[in-house]
């Protein structure tokens, strides 16, 4: 889809699962020449993080040209596309300037006295609560010590529902920046005896073909508990410049089961992709036996703009559900609204009537 015949460093994070794709990044900058050999860890952050911290800092001046909060991604995007072409740097070099940044950026945190240091600590803790900032280390009690506080940007493993939408963009520009995307999930206890879910993924392109944005195009994947089965989908596309009908690619990676779909969407556009599958009977017998029903929502490391919905349908009353601050309505007796802006991984339990509870 990207139209290359090789991978590069750039593009090592393909992996839903950030420990996974640090050991590739890893591997792929001592391919690409990388000298330093004693490696604790990768980290990984987006702009997010580095507005944080010039928010705490103030702004930071590097050969003239001051970078704020407000400004840093549009004056990076601009030095990176334009100005150092027109001061004669190479397109190798050209993105040298975030070394510079996050260069300085470290000077001035290094300076700052320890009655602000709690401070920072929590600013850092809330990117790392909210996936703007992944760590991956060797040693194996720092990485359990940052699993157990979800800071691994890992594929999460647990009994219940799991739902994990991962949206990879290909050669889309900023387009990203300028998306509107939501998920509805619908949870469907059938007669039968089975859970069948029903996901909608909704995406707008606000933007325009300009030297920034362009169409969106998006390897998507959404992943759910192992064992799954496909019911039916809607909205895969070919790649571009070909003809007929998208596939769905289908695998089993880190414990769900996988299913991707290449979906383009054009300047002003919306575009909707569905997806309808059958869960695990393991699912249901622990509805049937405990009357608990369970979803892990995990958020894709970096999303900070897609608003999340679910419906879920049972066949008996429902007693009590939590986390209370995200069920926000509630249809009928078995039939609950949940709603979440997914800043953060999200759980959510509901336990339904015994069908001989009075």
């Amino acid at each position: 889809h990207l139209n290359i015949s090789k991978w590069f460093l750039r593009d090592a994070n393909w992996s839903p699962d950030f420990s996974t794709s640090a050991r590739l990044a890893e591997g792929m900058y001592h391919l690409e020449g990388g000298a330093e050999k004693n490696i604790d860890g990768v980290l990984a952050a987006t702009p997010e993080l580095v507005r944080s911290i010039l928010r705490f800092t103030g702004p930071i001046r590097i050969e003239g040209r001051e970078y704020s909060a407000d400004t840093m991604l549009e004056q990076l995007a601009f030095e990176v596309r334009e100005g150092n072409y027109r001061r004669g740097i190479s397109e190798v070099e050209r993105k040298e300037i975030f070394g510079q940044l996050i260069a300085k950026m470290g000077e001035r945190l290094l300076d700052i006295p320890l009655t602000r240091w709690a401070e920072l600590y929590n600013i850092i803790q809330s990117r790392l609560d909210e996936k703007n900032l992944l760590l991956y280390f060797h040693d194996q009690k720092l990485q359990e010590f940052a699993r157990a506080r979800n800071w691994t940007g890992e594929i999460r493993r647990t009994d219940g529902d799991f739902l994990f939408v991962n949206d990879t963009t290909l050669g889309t520009l900023k387009t990203e920046s300028v998306m509107d995307k939501s998920v509805r999930y619908t949870l469907r206890e059938d007669p039968d005896g089975f859970l069948v879910g029903h996901v909608e993924l909704t995406y707008k392109n606000n933007g325009t073909f300009s030297d920034v944005t362009t169409r969106y195009r998006d390897w998507v994947r959404i992943m759910v508990p192992a064992g799954s089965t496909l019911v039916g989908s809607n909205g895969a596309q070919p790649p571009e410049n070909e003809q007929g009908e998208g596939t769905l690619e289908i695998t089993q990676e880190h414990g769900t089961m996988q299913f991707g779909a290449y979906i383009t969407v054009e300047p002003r556009y919306t575009k909707v992709f569905t997806l309808d599958y059958r869960l695990p009977d393991r699912i249901f017998d622990t509805l049937k036996n405990t009357h608990t029903y369970s979803l892990l929502l995990q958020k894709q490391p970096g999303n900070s703009h897609t608003r999340f919905q679910g419906n879920l349908m049972f066949l008996t009353p429902v007693v009590e559900y939590s986390p209370f601050g995200f069920f926000n309505a509630r249809r009928s007796a078995q039939n609950l609204d949940i709603f979440s802006d997914v800043r953060t991984d999200q759980e959510f339990t509901v336990r339904v009537e015994k069908k001989d509870e009075k």
